[in-house]
């Protein structure tokens, strides 16, 4: 056999009885120059034993062999593709012969003119196996990753799933095939599924990060990815998603962002979360320009404490402090750790400023009782300074600062009161 140049040469076995057919085969395949690797097998016996010693692209079978047919090699071939050829032409053989896996069945002619089509068909027929096999693949590929996978025809049904998909959502995978995509996700999801489908605005993909809902009604944050699905020919045949539950993600950025903003050792908000607080507070318009006050505290006794007794004991007085500090204010009131033993507090909705001073008292009468702290106990104060917007500043570094200066000018008068900053002009 000659072999053509730079040709993907196919091994073929070849099961036929007649040795008339053999020769015309084995003919045609040198006459054309065909790029065939061929055994020729003479019974179902024969064939059955190349089968298992040889490893074939395809298989080309008589369908009456003198020890049986051709649908006895089927359970020999796994995902080899078979073709019969045969002198009858009985359409329920044909029938039979498609049903049991085969390719194709030609009906052999007196003058051999079917092998004119057999190279053809030969072609066609790995093609469509090997298409077969990209198909198994991918589904196997689909079935692998984590990500839920969706396929929609481009009516938007659904075709495909994998098992994450249905893992995800709690739907059956016979519960969704041919349903509406879009009729399994709520909101934005549903609205983004539609945009898509329709085609509005030219859209043919789409991605972001939403709430969709579970089977059972339970939300949970997902990464949902959109795009149109093109064939050969550029045009559209369906649609595809891919689905990421982002629950844990979510979780762990929520941690993260609770850290930035909060004080580990008491988990009152920390002084950047304070500042982002009042910049909102005061970015607020207000109609009747109603007061703001900004309260700055520090404990009068600590620092003997932390020094005589460790940082243990003092990081255990500290929480206790913090949880009583958020005990004493109002509902609405903001109370934050801004470091070592200080603390500040926004309150709003004041329709005077006397109001504050009865937030300030009440603040400093939570140290009224002493503190129990490993077995022991300690009686501790406050100083207190305030500043109110708009009075004594319009932005949020001015409040803080004149609250603090109102502070340490309580703790120069012997500490445990409050002052005001709009009086420290009178003291100086």
């Amino acid at each position: 056999m000659e072999e053509k140049m730079n040709e993907e040469r196919l091994s073929i076995l070849v099961v036929e009885d007649d040795e008339v057919d053999q020769k015309a085969f084995i003919r045609h395949v040198r006459n054309e120059n065909l790029p065939y690797d061929y055994h020729i097998a003479g019974s179902l016996a024969e064939g059955r034993a190349l089968l298992k010693g040889n490893r074939y692209d395809l298989v080309i079978s008589d369908y009456f062999l003198g020890d049986g047919t051709g649908f006895d090699l089927i359970e020999e071939l796994d995902d080899t593709p078979l073709i019969f050829a045969t002198g009858t032409g009985d359409e329920e053989i044909a029938v039979k012969a498609m049903k049991s896996g085969a390719y194709d069945y030609l009906i052999k002619d007196p003058e051999s003119c079917y092998l004119k089509v057999l190279p053809i068909t030969v072609e066609m027929a790995l093609q469509n196996k090997r298409r077969e096999r990209q198909v198994v693949m991918l589904s196997h590929a689909m079935q692998s990753i984590k990500e839920s996978v969706c396929v929609t025809d481009k009516e938007g049904r659904i075709t495909y799933t994998n098992d994450a998909f249905t893992g995800t959502f709690g739907y059956l995978k016979g519960e969704v095939l041919g349903k509406e995509v879009q009729s399994l996700f709520k909101g934005k999801a549903h609205k983004a599924f539609l945009e898509v489908i329709s085609g509005a605005a030219g859209m043919e993909s789409w991605q972001g990060d939403l709430e969709s809902k579970r089977r059972d009604g339970e939300s949970f944050p997902i990464s949902l990815s959109i795009s149109s699905v093109k064939d050969e020919a550029g045009r559209n045949v369906g649609y595809a998603a891919i689905i990421r539950d982002i629950t844990e993600l979510k979780l762990y950025e929520d941690k993260i962002r609770y850290m930035a903003y909060h004080d580990q050792l008491t988990d009152l908000p920390n002084r950047h979360f304070f500042f982002a607080k009042l910049s909102e507070v005061l970015g607020v318009k207000r109609q009747d320009i109603e007061p703001v006050a900004v309260l700055y505290l520090d404990l009068d006794q600590f620092k003997q404490i932390n020094d005589l007794l460790g940082h243990d004991v003092g990081d255990h007085l500290l929480r206790a402090v913090a949880r009583r500090l958020a005990q004493s204010v109002r509902g609405d009131d903001f109370v934050s750790r801004m470091g070592g033993d200080e603390f500040t507090f926004i309150l709003k909705g004041l329709k005077t400023k006397e109001e504050a001073e009865v937030v300030a008292r009440r603040i400093l009468g939570c140290f009224d009782d002493p503190f129990t702290v490993d077995g022991g106990t300690f009686r501790i104060s406050g100083s207190l300074g305030v500043s109110f917007y708009p009075f004594d500043g319009r932005d949020s570094i001015t409040l803080v600062k004149k609250a603090d200066a109102a502070m340490y000018q309580a703790k120069a008068e012997g500490g445990n009161g409050v002052f005001f900053s709009e009086d420290i002009q009178e003291v100086s």
